[in-house]
């Protein structure tokens, strides 16, 4: 028990929230998703179960806005290639990613690096095509049907470059690239589908 209020961490942009009744909070934020903590008894959190929890968690597969997108950038796993996350979106809402490129005779112009229709309710995108230094990434979400309007956000990110040795020899797998070094060592990044970066896991970040 508390005597005082305290900042939910983690829970930010609520529209709404209400107690579901007995011990049970529910509420809803500005992108439709809604979240539950406390009491579980009778199903109330939403999970599937029967149990409590201390902490907020997403009803999952749940949406009261669907078709308005959710864009977020993750650079935690890696300094070296940004993850363009896009949640909340309808099977053939068209993603566009554009990356602003500067010219010394042309000035700032938008280069378009990535194209995917969506085919479910969420998109990972790792863009790992970026150059050294640092890129303003324009992501457009539109709707073909046009129930939405379309979905704009910049983000800012910086590349940070690989140091790597001389190269002995280079190739591309599915996704990925691989790099052997004179000094034997390997290096690998990009995709990491199926363990192919070697690194004993299955997440997307380039590392040697």
């Amino acid at each position: 028990n508390t005597n005082a209020p305290a900042v939910i961490n983690g829970l930010t942009d609520v529209l709404a929230i209400t107690g579901g009744g007995g011990n049970t909070t529910i509420a809803l934020k500005v992108d439709g998703t809604v979240w539950t903590w406390g009491d579980g008894n009778n199903g109330m959190l939403g999970d599937g179960s029967n149990g409590s929890r201390s902490t907020p968690g997403m009803v999952a597969d749940f949406n009261l806005f669907p078709g308005i997108p959710v864009i977020s950038i993750d650079g935690s796993l890696s300094n070296y290639m940004p993850i363009i996350s896009i949640n909340n979106v309808m099977a053939g809402q068209q993603v566009t990613v554009s990356d602003s490129v500067y010219d010394a005779v042309y000035g700032t112009s938008k280069k378009v690096i990535a194209t995917i229709t969506a085919t479910s309710s969420k998109i990972t995108l790792p863009l790992d095509a970026l150059s050294a230094g640092d890129h303003t990434l324009t992501v457009k979400v539109t709707d073909s049907t046009g129930q939405f309007d379309p979905v704009v956000k910049e983000l800012n990110y910086k590349v940070n470059a690989i140091a790597i040795a001389p190269v002995n020899q280079l190739s591309e797998g599915a996704g990925h690239m691989v790099v052997l070094a004179n000094d034997g060592q390997v290096y690998t990044w990009g995709a990491n589908w199926n363990g192919g970066i070697g690194d004993g896991t299955t997440t997307t970040h380039p590392q040697r």
